[in-house]
């Protein structure tokens, strides 16, 4: 019965643990999904990132670059990949990412603004 408790322990403190940027960052692809929006963000080895949301109506993708700020978190910056013409810049608003923050909550899953993106895909060069 002892065996089975500690080994319980384990599996749980486990499967808690935080990722550690500094040793190694998880690249890929996360994606969020729910009525309405949906969301993915493609991390590369390169320190380049897309983050392409989803709304109806719409579609919007931002390029840029991250770098590590702690042992689980990223800070992220990028432009807005379209170019606005006439009209479109009245009814849209550019999709720029100026010092935001992604957390690593789990080595499969972030935190963007309060969503959580589970991993989609392996590793992006």
């Amino acid at each position: 019965m002892k065996n089975i408790v500690i080994a319980l322990l384990i599996l749980l403190i486990g499967s808690c643990s935080v990722t550690n940027l500094y040793k190694q960052i998880n690249y890929g692809e996360y994606i969020f999904h729910s009525l309405g929006y949906a969301g993915v963000i493609i991390i590369y080895k390169d320190g380049t990132f897309e983050f392409t949301k989803r709304t109806p109506g719409r579609k919007a993708t931002c390029k840029g670059k991250w770098k590590i700020i702690s042992k689980n978190m990223i800070v992220i910056d990028g432009k807005d990949v379209a170019n606005y013409y006439g009209n479109d810049s009245l009814f849209f608003n550019k999709f720029d990412i100026d010092h935001d923050t992604i957390i690593f909550v789990k080595p499969n899953k972030i935190k963007y603004k309060g969503l959580i993106y589970k991993k989609f895909s392996a590793k992006k060069d």
